[in-house]
């Protein structure tokens, strides 16, 4: 076959080895050659597997049809399908040859090429610095070649690198300035907007990323860009969860999670699987919680994906508390923090020491827990669900050291957070909180109508789960509120209360046997 079809890999894939050099010389003319990179790239997000064999035979080629900027292209094209694959330290090796291979030609437009192309794998290896210098680098050899597309991409790359840093400001300015050089390219545009997204959930803006999510996940989906499918809709799995819409949640990661799984990126299944053990926690499955986060974290740090597996350790380590397991849970959140602090994740460092807090609270040692703290809340600076779990327990620690007004103050803290973020699960632990201590100053009545919120709050998110073994484990979970409330209705001995105490037990008699008449049992 000696003429170029429409997808030039096609027409190269079928050539014998040797004859691809000589079928390059005759017909690689710059269309060609940007439809082989088109081509190689949306392979990627379709079958990575068959984008990882077709990169290599291209190297071959390209060495063979002896075109040096053909071949440095190559060699980009190769290492950005291995960073898609989760093999950075391959990708950063394809890099250093193109680079090597760049410098000698002296082409800014090569050199860029270079430096755009490093800053996923860079990233991915929590390498950051190096990273925004790489994008920086791009955009400023792109702009010197008058490339106002290139020029467009690499802007995105920073800011992928920014909110990944926390800088979330910063990146949709980035963002914002890529999107106009981008126009016509619907895959571009949805994964800017898939990155603008979660730039905007970092500023808990969450209905605007919401729609974004839903928005970039339908172009994807209509692209039949099956990789990029999944990794938005792990993304919007992720926002759902942080919402407390766990059935969603779960939903979205079990659809993401197998399409990486069948298209063989094992690193970013697990990424997901550490995600969904998030939400397996925070219904109350611990045991499956422990199970994903387990494995997640050793696949993850075999990869190189060593925030992702900070993330899977801050979940073991909640698990494991909870499991009454404290050795474990405070060396899972040891190391949690410990890579966290070496990839200057603060958020990271925030959340293991609100775990750790809990931990040392549950050894009765309540100074420690204050001071560990402390520190904490100065790592969750904004107003997200971390801070506010942060604020709660010190409520708590407050409460337990006789310090009322200080405890409803950070309570009422946490109230505000989850006004902002929407949060059911915060309301109803806000909820709760303030009813101890509504006890603990002696007001039982007031206990008694923040308990009634707190179980209000408790059964809407109950209610919007669609497994039993889930709204089980959930109800499980938050049996301390049934019982409280229980406990300070008969206390106060008032007919009203009395009853509320009565309507309670029946209401979960009631519940309880409607689903086993559901079930068929």
């Amino acid at each position: 076959m000696n003429t170029v079809s429409d997808n030039p890999l096609d027409t190269l894939r079928e050539l014998p080895a040797n004859d691809r050099g000589p079928w390059l010389s005759a017909h690689a003319d710059e269309t060609v050659r940007h439809q082989i990179g088109q081509h190689l790239q949306a392979l990627c997000f379709s079958d990575i597997g068959e984008a990882q064999s077709t990169s290599a035979w291209l190297i071959d080629a390209a060495d063979a049809f002896g075109d040096q900027p053909f071949l440095c292209r190559m060699l980009c094209l190769r290492a950005f399908v291995l960073s898609v694959a989760n093999q950075f330290d391959d990708a950063i090796r394809s890099l250093d040859r193109a680079r090597d291979l760049a410098e000698r030609l002296g082409d800014p437009k090569s050199q860029a090429g270079v430096a755009q192309t490093a800053v996923q794998p860079l990233v991915r290896l929590g390498r950051y610095r190096e990273a925004i210098e790489s994008a920086e680098r791009a955009i400023s050899l792109y702009e010197e070649a008058g490339d106002a597309t290139a020029v467009a991409r690499a802007h995105s790359n920073l800011g992928v690198v920014h909110r990944m840093l926390g800088h979330a400001e910063q990146a949709l300015t980035h963002f914002d300035r890529a999107l106009p050089g981008m126009e016509g390219d619907q895959g571009a545009i949805a994964q800017v907007q898939s990155n603008r997204a979660e730039a905007l959930l970092d500023l808990v803006d969450f209905q605007q990323a919401e729609q974004a999510f839903r928005s970039a996940l339908s172009s994807f989906q209509q692209a039949e860009m099956t990789r990029a499918s999944a990794i938005v809709g792990g993304n919007l799995a992720d926002l759902l969860g942080q919402q407390g819409r766990l059935s969603e949640s779960m939903a979205f990661f079990e659809r993401a999670r197998t399409a990486f799984e069948e298209g063989g990126a094992e690193g970013d299944a697990a990424r997901l699987e550490s995600e969904s053990a998030e939400v397996l926690s925070a219904v109350g499955l611990l045991s499956e919680a422990a199970q994903a986060a387990s494995r997640s974290a050793e696949v993850l740090l075999a990869h190189g994906l060593r925030r992702e597996a900070a993330r899977a350790l801050l979940v073991q380590g909640s698990v494991a508390r909870r499991q009454l397991d404290l050795p474990l849970a405070m060396d899972s959140l040891t190391r949690a923090a410990a890579i966290s602090a070496e990839l200057g994740w603060r958020v990271g460092v925030g959340r293991a020491n609100v775990e750790a807090a809990r931990v040392t609270l549950d050894q009765g040692d309540l100074g420690q827990a204050e001071q560990i703290l402390e520190d904490a809340l100065r790592d969750l600076s904004a107003d997200t669900q971390d801070r506010a779990n942060a604020l709660l327990l010190q409520a708590e620690v407050l409460r337990l050291t006789d310090r009322l007004p200080g405890a409803a103050r950070a309570a009422f803290q946490a109230s505000e957070v989850a006004e902002k973020l929407g949060s059911l699960p915060i309301r109803t632990r806000v909820a709760y909180e303030q009813a101890l201590q509504a006890e603990a100053e002696g007001d039982l009545e007031s206990a008694l109508s923040c308990l009634e919120d707190a179980l209000g709050a408790a059964e809407r998110q109950r209610g919007a789960m669609q497994s039993d073994r889930a709204r089980s484990a959930w109800t499980g979970g938050n049996r301390q509120i049934y019982e409280d409330l229980c406990d300070i209705s008969l206390r106060l001995r008032s007919a009203r209360s009395v009853e509320i105490a009565f309507n309670s037990v029946e209401r979960a008699k009631s519940r309880s046997l409607l689903e086993l008449l559901q079930r068929g049992t």
